[in-house]
C-alpha cells in the first residue's frame, strides 16, 4: 500500500526527525509492532524536503549483537572494509561517517543490549555530530534506561500508540474509498472485533475487504470474510 496515512503521530514524527536531523542530533522512534513507525520514517528518508540530496542508510538491528557485529554492520551499508580489530572498525566508521552529514537509522534498536547502545553513543560523539541517528524500535524508552549516555543525547521522542476515537475512524477511512462508505459504527465494530487501533492490522484488513468486495459496495457479509481470514483461531 502506497497511500500515505497522516495520522497525528505521523505528523509530529515527519516535525520531529526534521527538527534532529537538522543538527545532526540522535531521534527516538517508538511504539508497539504496527503503529506506524516504520512508515513515519521511510516517508521522512524518502520523500520529506530536508532529506533531498542528503546520504541516508537504515541498518536492520539482529538480536543482541556486539560492538564489533554493529560496527561490520554499518561498514557493510557504507561500503566499507569489514575486516579488522574492534577497535580498527570502530575507527574505520568514524572516519566513514565524520563530516558525512548523512542519517543513519537503527530498525529493532531494541534488540540493542547496553554494549550495542554504548556503542552507537561512541561512533555518533567521536564522528563530532557529523551525522544524525535515528533509532527506530518497540520499547527503546525502556530499552534506553540501560545507557544513560545515550538516552541523555536523544534529542526528539516520537511515539506511536494505538489508534482510538475519532482519529481511529478518520484513518481507517482514508485507507481505501470503499472504507470511507462504512457507518462510524461499522468501524468501530471491526476495531474492537479486530485492529484495536493497530495501523498494520487496519491497513491488512483493508486489503481482504475490498479484495472480497470487489468493484461492489462492501457488506456485511464482506466484512465478516475478512475478520475471519484474518483472526487467529485458538
Amino acid at each position: 500500500m502506497s497511500t500515505t496515512i497522516r495520522t497525528v503521530q505521523f505528523t509530529k514524527a515527519q516535525a520531529i526527525l526534521r527538527a534532529v536531523t537538522a543538527s545532526n542530533d540522535i531521534a527516538a522512534v517508538y511504539g508497539p509492532p504496527g503503529s506506524g513507525k516504520s512508515r513515519a520514517v521511510e516517508h521522512f528518508l524518502t520523500q520529506d524536503p530536508s532529506m533531498h540530496g542528503r546520504a541516508w542508510r537504515r541498518l536492520q538491528m539482529p538480536y543482541r549483537p556486539s560492538p564489533k557485529e554493529l560496527s561490520v554492520r554499518l561498514l557493510r551499508d557504507l561500503g566499507a572494509p569489514t575486516t579488522g580489530t574492534g577497535y580498527e572498525l570502530s575507527d574505520r566508521v568514524t572516519e566513514t561517517l565524520k563530516g558525512s552529514n548523512m542519517v543513519i537509522t537503527v530498525d529493532e534498536a531494541h534488540h540493542l543490549n547496553a554494549s550495542g547502545l554504548q556503542q552507537l553513543r561512541y561512533l555518533h560523539d567521536r564522528s563530532e555530530r557529523s551525522w544524525a541517528l535515528v533509532l527506530v524500535g518497540s520499547d527503546i524508552d525502556k530499552v534506553l534506561g540501560t545507557a544513560a549516555e545515550l538516552r541523555s543525547r536523544v534529542s526528539g521522542w516520537a511515539d506511536f500508540t494505538p489508534l482510538t476515537g475519532a482519529e481511529m475512524i478518520a484513518t481507517a477511512k482514508q485507507l481505501h474509498p470503499a472504507l470511507h462508505a462504512l457507518s462510524n459504527d461499522t468501524i468501530r465494530l471491526v476495531d474492537k472485533r479486530f485492529a484495536r487501533g493497530n495501523l498494520r492490522d487496519w491497513i491488512h484488513f483493508s486489503e481482504q475487504v475490498t479484495r472480497l468486495a470487489g468493484q461492489s459496495a462492501i457488506t456485511q457479509r464482506h466484512i465478516d470474510a475478512a475478520l475471519e481470514m484474518l483472526t487467529v483461531r485458538r
